[in-house]
């Protein structure tokens, strides 16, 4: 369908009737969020955000999110942050810095301090893929008040966010 346009536009909103179909398996509703991650745009961001709570589909529906490359995609990340804890929380958090969303660096920062470690330390990576002048203030701060345990995951995002910062420098493409 990549040679044929116009059949190529109706697989969104086909893939979008999977994610929604209260019959849909999980393993078809897994690989509809697969295919949008490729050719998915906004019109699919309101369907995959449903699924962010989804204990089985979560996963998936953040590997979408992170790659439509619509702001409605991180708009829809951030807003779950609040609403979804544990795991799920923590792969949201994930998929924002995979995007390095700049717009979240002030909500990721919040969650530093965060009681569930497994989200200070998701927050901590996230910031320091997403790097910045914000972030990396923020995670020379926390490495000073951080349990030894987490120190290491916070030097490592201090180290992610000066390299981003010299390849910046140098002109590279940011990885």
């Amino acid at each position: 369908s990549q040679q044929d346009a116009p059949a190529y536009k109706t697989l969104e909103p086909r893939l979008v009737e999977v994610l929604l179909n209260p019959v849909a398996t999980p393993a078809a509703q897994d690989f509809a969020c697969r295919r949008l991650a490729i050719l998915g745009s906004a019109a699919s961001v309101p369907a995959l955000a449903k699924l962010l709570s989804d204990a089985q589909l979560s996963n998936m529906a953040c590997f979408a999110l992170e790659r439509i490359p619509d702001s409605a995609a991180e708009d829809a990340l951030r807003q779950a942050l609040e609403s979804l804890r544990g795991e799920r929380r923590a792969g949201v958090i994930q998929a924002l810095g995979n995007r390095r969303s700049q717009d979240a660096v002030a909500d990721l920062v919040r969650l530093l301090t965060h009681e569930d470690p497994a989200v200070c330390r998701a927050a901590a990576v996230a910031l320091g893929k997403i790097g910045g002048p914000a972030a990396a203030e923020a995670l020379t701060a926390a490495v000073a008040n951080a349990p030894r345990v987490d120190r290491e995951t916070l030097a490592d995002s201090c180290l992610m966010c000066a390299e981003q910062r010299m390849r910046e420098r140098h002109g590279e493409p940011s990885v």
